[in-house]
């Protein structure tokens, strides 16, 4: 959450900063869009899309998440959810990936897992599924919930 004032005075509209997180008064953060709002600041925050397995939060909509769970299971929970936010790393589609001497050996084979069919899947799940773009989105929202920062977060 310390990150939201700074993207706010720097001048950032739109984020996709969070996943489904909870609130520091332990409340969950809304998992479709909202505003946060610091003063005269407002910032449009898409969480990342999650779904629910028993009592955990799976995310499943992008980078690692995306490339780690079978096609079936992400099929099944985009069909389910009536909001996904997708987002994704240039390195999630790199067929070469470069190891790092100083990422741990598993980091590194996160990163390098199943990159050279991450594309491929990516365009199967937008053939069988309606996607819009952040800025259609953005056209679509309404009076989507306004939320301010809280007390023991620093506004911008």
């Amino acid at each position: 959450l310390w990150t939201i004032p700074i993207l706010m005075r720097n001048g950032i509209k739109v984020s996709s900063s969070i996943r489904r997180l909870r609130h520091p008064d332990g409340t969950l953060f809304p998992g479709k869009p909202f505003r946060w709002q610091a003063g005269r600041n407002e910032m449009w925050e898409f969480p990342l899309a999650s779904a629910r397995v028993g009592g955990i939060s799976l995310h499943y909509a992008g980078s690692g998440h995306f490339r780690l769970l079978p096609d079936f299971m992400i099929q099944y929970f985009t069909r389910k959810a009536d909001y996904n936010m997708y987002y994704f790393h240039p390195r999630d589609f790199d067929d070469n990936p470069q190891r790092s001497p100083r990422l741990s050996p598993l980091r590194n084979f996160k990163n390098a897992f199943r990159t050279k069919s991450a594309l491929r899947r990516l365009e199967k799940l937008i053939e069988k599924n309606d996607f819009i773009s952040l800025s259609e989105a953005l056209n679509r929202l309404k009076d989507y919930e306004k939320i301010t920062l809280p007390g023991n977060i620093p506004a911008p």
